[in-house]
């Protein structure tokens, strides 16, 4: 690597001890950077052979392809609003069942009474 003492090449044997933050090499300005990772899939480069990169600058998107991930989210969504539905209508239906409860005991508790006073 270059030294930032001097602008020579110092070897650095595989079996050197180094130890933390020990300094092992440097760029300079202007110096060629190699960037190594692993991407997804769907990441594109947005680069060209002369475009300038300063700190924070984005080199490239993830595209957003349709994933599993996103199948599934739609899939849960359609699933939340039919059940959303359902619970609409079974709360409706509950309702008309104790409407119609009420109706019959207004119709049964008259007669009830009539009943009772003959006794």
């Amino acid at each position: 690597f270059l030294s930032f003492e001097k602008d020579t090449e110092i070897d650095i044997s595989p079996t050197e001890t180094m130890n933390r933050g020990d300094m092992i090499g440097g760029f300079n300005f202007g110096s060629t950077i190699v960037l190594m990772f692993e991407a997804p899939k769907t990441f594109q480069f947005n680069l060209t052979a002369d475009k300038k990169i300063r700190l924070g600058d984005p080199l490239g998107d993830i595209t957003r392809e349709s994933t599993v991930l996103d199948e599934l989210k739609e899939t849960l969504g359609q699933v939340v609003q039919t059940l959303s539905e359902q619970t609409e209508q079974l709360i409706i239906s509950v309702d008309d069942v104790i409407e119609q409860g009420v109706e019959q005991l207004q119709c049964t508790i008259p007669d009830l009474i009539e009943e009772q006073e003959k006794e």
